[in-house]
């Protein structure tokens, strides 16, 4: 529901997006700022503040402000002071799901050129109120230590801050590889999370001034010289409202990003994955593989995915020749890699292959061809060594790159029989591409560059809409809304070699992204404990099967059953049920979407305790659920029950894990 007035009315615009609502009115000076903004009752702003910074000047004044609404949708225009620029904003509302995505337009309306530097896409300013905190979310990232550094929260209480707590990118201009971009602002009865829906380099900031709190998130690094009458979109933001506790909340979030952003999934999503890298890396051909696909089909895999090395020029001692040549090794494929994705189709899984298309050898055919493709800073071209060899980094704000990317990925998607692509991304841009004749500018290139990403991805998806596509960059270091719209699930980690490190990247990052989109594989270890700590999301196997005995493929072939049972579930809400008594523990339930069903996982790590009793949530207080465990005891009580005196579980050896199955019966109380 929305709702416009203009000034002589009273002045006030207003968006209610379910239990979220903002609103805008003018002030005596003729500005327009944020008046309020409510979540449940709770207003986060109590004094008049501006909407946008821009990174020269501070407070962005928007005046003169004309808009008006229609169907959930509220478009305010406006001049920002000072400037020769207007900023439209389109204010969408999603009331089932108290989200409101905020998309500002910047446009030129003088007759000369106006520079556009970083401009905020959204700001508010938040009282210092005791108990408040904000939350801030890292990235993903190769990490050995327990508890891991990726996808943790951090978390300030609001009366603690003193000055500026910055947040952003990575400084190689990978959007995660530092922290995601998002934030959350909570009380324990409310709160208010925002997210940033791009991929490229991006800041943030919460800045106390006495007792208040600025909080702002948009682009960073960035100038564009706007032309008269030209218009520049900047990255959208989603605010979302919540009540409760986030944990909780968090479900309908990622529901909202499931069905607002994501494409459809297939049947039967995730699939169960076989990729070979940890078990060979670049050290392939056709027999090594054909052999695990058939231990991989046996064990119940549905996709076999080939990673890196099957291209011309790739050496196993290399990460960079080759990179840009993506055709078969017939070395390597005598029978080619199409025959290799027909056997595998005739073994019951589809076919998957791997593809880094924005890094480029130096040497290769397309880089001689073309320097003028590759990404410039300071007149010489960004590059990336490894040992004698040197890669570069392609800049899709050219327009011919876009065209021949998507080209040539659709090609080898279509010649080899292709149903999933791993998309890689080891090599960021850095500042960005600042060479002025590449179809952007000097101080837009990371911009320019994300757009064409998002170009490429279109067209590929458009040429083959039903391939599936898996987002990696390093595991983790491009992990963000602007590519979930474009991408069907998330390689979190290349460290995926802990189990209790898999199982607390998927806790955190489940905060932000669909569960769909938290990727985990085992490696060598081949315990049920092992396997299921990879059951958050989606689930997949890296390992030489072929030197695993019968006994360990048949432990592997219980545990795709079990994650197969499971993953329809997975569509419903999930909650982490430890605390600060469970220490070493950690205890996921997940709950269909009809609350007909669900699904306890329990892991323990280590420590003293060996039992633990815990609430369950999300459950129709009036029904039965009969349970069963795996030493097939069953227990059938009332879901009010469950919630109030809880579950016990028990687990003397660590790590340990055990799974509860709940049932709801069809007598009621």
């Amino acid at each position: 529901m929305t709702s416009a007035g203009a000034p002589g009315n009273d002045g006030l615009w207003q968006i209610d997006a379910g239990t979220l609502s903002g609103s805008w009115a003018p002030q005596a000076d003729g500005s327009v700022m944020w008046t309020h903004l409510r979540v449940a009752g709770r207003e986060w702003i109590t004094a008049p503040c501006p909407v946008w910074s821009l990174a020269t000047t501070g407070d962005a004044i928007w005046a003169d402000v004309q808009g008006g609404a229609n169907d959930g949708v509220l478009t305010l225009a406006g001049s920002l002071r000072d400037t020769g620029l207007t900023i439209t904003v389109r204010w969408e509302a999603d009331v089932d799901a108290s989200v409101l995505t905020v998309t500002p337009t910047v446009t030129n309306a003088t007759d000369r050129t106006e520079t556009v530097p970083a401009l905020t896409s959204v700001r508010l300013t938040t009282p210092v109120v005791a108990g408040t905190e904000l939350s801030l979310m890292t990235g993903g990232a190769w990490d050995e230590s327990l508890p891991p550094g990726g996808y943790r929260h951090r978390t300030f209480r609001l009366d603690d801050i003193r000055g500026t707590v910055t947040f952003s990118a990575a400084a190689d201009g990978r959007s995660t590889g530092d922290y995601l971009p998002w934030f959350s602002l909570t009380d324990g009865q409310t709160g208010l999370a925002a997210s940033l829906i791009w991929s490229g380099r991006w800041s943030g900031r919460a800045s106390r001034t006495g007792d208040q709190i600025s909080l702002e998130i948009g682009l960073s690094d960035f100038t564009h010289e706007l032309a008269p009458g030209e218009s520049l979109e900047l990255p959208a933001v989603a605010l979302f409202g919540f009540t409760g506790d986030l944990d909780a909340a968090t479900d309908e979030w990622r529901r909202w990003v499931t069905h607002a952003l994501s494409p459809a999934p297939p049947e039967h999503w995730p699939w169960v994955q076989y990729n070979h890298w940890y078990a060979y890396y670049g050290d392939i051909d056709a027999a090594r593989l054909l052999e695990e696909a058939r231990y991989a089909a046996g064990a119940g895999c549905e996709v076999f995915v080939i990673d890196d090395g099957w291209f011309v020029g790739r050496r196993p001692d290399s990460y960079i020749q080759g990179w840009g040549t993506w055709r078969e090794d017939r070395a390597k494929f005598p029978e080619g890699l199409r025959a290799l994705s027909e056997h595998v189709h005739t073994l019951g899984m589809r076919f998957g292959l791997w593809v880094e298309p924005e890094r480029v050898a130096l040497q290769s055919e397309v880089a001689q061809a073309h320097p003028d493709w590759l990404v410039q800073h300071g007149g010489t071209p960004m590059t990336r060594r490894y040992g004698s060899d040197e890669g570069a980094h392609f800049c899709l704000g050219v327009p011919a790159v876009q065209d021949w990317m998507a080209t040539e990925v659709t090609r080898v998607v279509q010649d080899y029989g292709v149903d999933w692509l791993k998309w890689d991304y080891n090599i960021g841009y850095g500042l960005g591409c600042d060479c002025p004749d590449h179809g952007h500018q000097a101080g837009d290139g990371h911009y320019a560059h994300t757009l064409g990403l998002y170009r490429v991805l279109e067209r590929i998806r458009a040429a083959c809409p039903v391939l599936v596509i898996e987002n990696c960059a390093s595991g983790g270091h491009r992990a963000d809304l602007g590519l979930v719209r474009y991408t069907d699930t998330n390689w979190l980690s290349d460290y995926t070699h802990q189990a209790a490190s898999c199982r607390q990247h998927a806790q955190g990052a489940g905060w932000v992204l669909p569960l769909a989109h938290l990727n985990t594989w085992t490696l060598e270890e081949r315990t049920m404990t092992e396997f299921r700590s990879r059951m958050g999301g989606a689930f997949g196997v890296s390992s030489h099967l072929g030197e695993w005995t019968d006994a360990d493929r048949q432990v592997l072939a219980t545990a795709v059953t079990e994650y197969k049972h499971l993953r329809p579930i997975l569509d419903g809400e999930r909650y982490l049920l430890t605390g600060p008594l469970h220490q070493q523990w950690d205890i996921w339930q997940f709950v269909s979407p009809d609350r007909g069903s669900f699904a306890i996982l329990a892991f323990r790590e280590g420590g003293h305790v060996d039992e633990v009793n815990v609430s369950l949530r999300g459950l129709d207080p009036h029904a039965r659920y009969e349970m069963t465990r795996e030493e097939d005891t069953e227990d059938e009580r009332t879901g009010e029950r469950l919630m109030s005196d809880g579950l016990r579980i028990c687990l003397s050896m660590t790590p340990g894990s055990a799974i509860v199955w709940g049932q709801r019966c069809d007598r009621t109380i």
